[in-house]
């Protein structure tokens, strides 16, 4: 298990670990997800997904590849939920 804070990149693999088994979501977040692993190459798809307090995204069959490489999640206001 690795905490990741706000602004900082999560690939969504690791070279000794594989790919993400699952995601948890302990706060409220917006999250760009990203094309490459250090998250640059801007923002796939071009707008960001909100996500509420204690979400859980399992990575059933390897969905996570279609979404890219890598994501950057930032507080946003659905904190109060």
């Amino acid at each position: 298990m690795q905490l990741f804070h706000y602004g900082q990149c999560y690939p969504y693999s690791y070279p000794d670990h594989g790919l993400a088994q699952v995601a948890v979501f302990c706060r409220a977040v917006t999250c760009n997800n990203n094309p490459n692993p250090d998250c640059t190459g801007g923002a796939v798809p071009p707008v960001p997904v909100p996500l509420p307090p204690l979400t859980v995204l399992p990575n059933v069959a390897d969905w996570v590849q279609l979404l890219g490489q890598g994501a950057m999640c930032y507080e946003n206001g659905l904190s109060g939920l």
